[in-house]
C-alpha cells in the first residue's frame, strides 16, 4: 500500500512538472517587437512598426514613406517566417542598450523586444550589430512591399 501511494505521488509530480515545462516553453515562444525610425534633417524616412509573434502588426508612417498614417494587419507567411528566424538568431541578453552617438546628421532608431518576463530596449544611431541591421532591413522591405 505504501509503495503504491509513493508511486502515485511520483506520477502526479512527474505530470505536473511536465505541464509546467510546457507553459514555460510556450511563454518563450510569445514575443513582440517594436521598431521606431525617427526623421533626420527632414531627409530620412520616419515610421514605427509593432509586430507580435502571431504576425499581427500596427504600423504608423510619419515621413518620406510609401504608406503614410496608421495601418494594422497581418504579415504574410513568408515575411513572418523570415522575421521569426531573425528574431531567434539574436542573443537579446548580450545586446548593448545603445550603439553609436547622436549627431546632427544621424537617424535615431529604437528597438524594443519582449518575450515573457524578458524585455530589451535598444536605441542606436550607427555601429549596430549585423543582426540588428538585418532586422531593420526586413522592416524596410515589409513596409515598402506593394501588398503591405
Amino acid at each position: 500500500m505504501k509503495k503504491r501511494s509513493i508511486f502515485i505521488t511520483l506520477l502526479v509530480f512527474l505530470v505536473v512538472s511536465c505541464s509546467m515545462h510546457k507553459n514555460v516553453t510556450a511563454d518563450a515562444m510569445v514575443w513582440s517587437i517594436d521598431f521606431k525610425k525617427g526623421g533626420c534633417l527632414d531627409v530620412c524616412e520616419s515610421y514605427s512598426i509593432a509586430i507580435k509573434n502571431t504576425g499581427q502588426f500596427e504600423y504608423i508612417g510619419k515621413f518620406k514613406v510609401k504608406q503614410m498614417g496608421v495601418k494594422k494587419g497581418l504579415l504574410n507567411k513568408t515575411q513572418l517566417s523570415e522575421l521569426k528566424s531573425l528574431v531567434a538568431t539574436i542573443n537579446w541578453q548580450e545586446m548593448e542598450d545603445t550603439y553609436g552617438n547622436a549627431a546632427e546628421d544621424a537617424q535615431r532608431k529604437d528597438l524594443s523586444y519582449a518575450s515573457g518576463e524578458f524585455k530589451k530596449y535598444i536605441n542606436y544611431y550607427r555601429l549596430e550589430p549585423q543582426e540588428i541591421r538585418k532586422l531593420e532591413q526586413l522592416f524596410d522591405t515589409i513596409i515598402n512591399h506593394d501588398e503591405f
